[in-house]
């Protein structure tokens, strides 16, 4: 019985479409200061000092950090806003 029950999760499962994930990178640079980005993480994003603090921390150490996972369409909204204020951001599928 419990096969029945996998076989009939299993079809309604491959019934379902999941748009992508997309995530927000920023890489660093010398022309924004951590006061500036921190600001605009919160701003932009709607991150708390916390949040944006780590991920100016990750930025810092890997030369790059993921600022938000979302869907497309917000990731190139936000993308948009930080190039506007001059930031090296793209958008990447998460597979």
């Amino acid at each position: 019985m419990p096969e029945v029950i996998d076989e009939k999760l299993t079809d309604k499962l491959k019934k379902l479409h999941f748009d992508p994930m997309w995530q927000v990178i920023l890489y660093n640079d010398d022309h924004h200061k951590q006061e500036e980005v921190l600001k605009d993480l919160q701003q932009i994003f709607g991150h708390t000092e916390t949040i944006a603090v780590k991920i100016i921390q990750e930025i810092e150490l890997n030369a790059k950090g993921i600022c938000e996972v979302e869907d497309k369409e917000s990731a190139q909204r936000h993308v948009d806003m930080l190039k506007s204020a001059l930031y090296t951001c793209h958008i990447e599928p998460i597979c």
